[in-house]
């Protein structure tokens, strides 16, 4: 499996590889150093190419065949499944998030935890299951959805009992994977949702695996 780095970054990676080697090489050459001074500034320069790719050049180096991580923007990472999101009726390149603490994680090329990984393959795997527990969420609210002051009441059935009516008044958005952890281990992941029942606010949840944590406006999701 293999994560895709954007061809920018990889071009920077590339560039700054080959400074470091070019310092490296001049330090080696230059007549006017000892010989043990050639060799700590070889040293100290290994040393901070070690760190620096370590901690900027190679953050997305996590195996997977199918994500592709692409632009950050603000807080989180913008990322690509190309098998799509099938039980939400995507059936290629699901765009989705995974979320870092702040904007400066994200500016610093602070890497994608493995366990941010594990829980959205989870999500993956167990997602007709996962639909359902979130439908059945929906369909055990909707009588307060409803009558709350976004709602657009008069267009609305007065009451759902199935999950395939309640399915075709959410337009799933996107899933975000959060870094923290809930009490079963799992990393949170949240979904968003637009929906007539509240179009100011839209719909958002988190889960701990496939509990519901939370549920509300859509920033629940994030």
């Amino acid at each position: 499996m293999d994560w895709a780095l954007p061809a920018g970054f990889v071009a920077f990676r590339h560039a700054v590889r080959l400074d470091f080697c070019s310092a490296y090489h001049h330090a080696s050459a230059n007549e006017g150093l000892s010989e043990s001074a050639k060799a700590d500034t070889r040293q100290a320069l290994a040393a901070v190419l070690g760190t620096f790719a370590q901690k900027v050049l190679s953050p997305m180096n996590i195996d997977h065949q199918y994500i592709t991580i692409t632009d950050p923007e603000d807080h989180k990472w913008y990322a690509e499944d190309s098998r799509g999101f099938n039980a939400w009726g995507i059936t290629e390149d699901f765009e989705f998030f995974f979320v870092m603490d702040d904007e400066e994680e994200v500016e610093n090329e602070s890497p994608i935890l493995p366990a941010q990984m594990a829980a959205y393959d989870f999500h993956f795997e167990n997602q007709d299951r996962i639909k359902g527990i979130i439908l059945d969420k929906f369909i055990e609210e909707y009588e307060d959805l409803i009558d709350f002051e976004g709602g657009n009441r008069e267009e609305l059935p007065d009451s759902i009992s199935t999950r395939e009516e309640m399915a075709k008044l959410l337009d799933f958005s996107c899933i975000w994977v959060k870094k923290a952890k809930g009490d079963s281990g799992h990393n949170l992941v949240g979904y968003s949702f637009e929906s007539p029942i509240d179009e100011e606010h839209g719909h958002g949840l988190t889960l701990d695996g496939d509990k519901i944590v939370s549920f509300g406006h859509e920033e629940e999701a994030w």
